[in-house]
């Protein structure tokens, strides 16, 4: 029997730490970007990171943001984090909490102040 507990303690650490990533088509900006994280569920969800990606795959940190990752998102508690420049960019997601936890939208502006919104799947 303690063998049994064991195993099933560990297999429940495993899981508690297992990390889903979710991410925005790229789109293009004109003069900044925002990505938006919101927390969907009843419960705290713990963020690891929300970071910028360029076409390249290199990563751009946010300039500003609203939340400290890693950190809780509040249930029905959105965060921001925004970046002050343009070209083509996406966001992503680390959570780890599941896919329906977190939903998430990358807003891209132009110069003239429209915005494109991109849904992260």
């Amino acid at each position: 029997m303690t063998k049994l507990a064991l195993l099933g303690s560990l297999l429940l650490a495993a899981s508690a730490q297992a990390t889903t990533t979710l991410t925005t088509s790229i789109g293009f900006a004109g003069s900044n970007v925002m990505c938006l994280s919101l927390n969907a569920t009843t419960k705290p969800v713990e963020v690891d990171s929300v970071t910028f990606v360029r076409p390249d795959g290199s990563s751009v940190p946010p300039t500003s943001s609203t939340c400290s990752y890693p950190g809780l998102i509040s249930p029905g508690q959105a965060c921001r984090d925004s970046l002050n420049t343009g070209g083509l960019i996406r966001c992503v997601i680390v959570t780890k909490g599941n896919v329906k936890s977190i939903r998430a939208s990358l807003l891209l502006f132009d110069t003239t102040g429209s915005e494109s919104i991109l849904e992260a799947r």
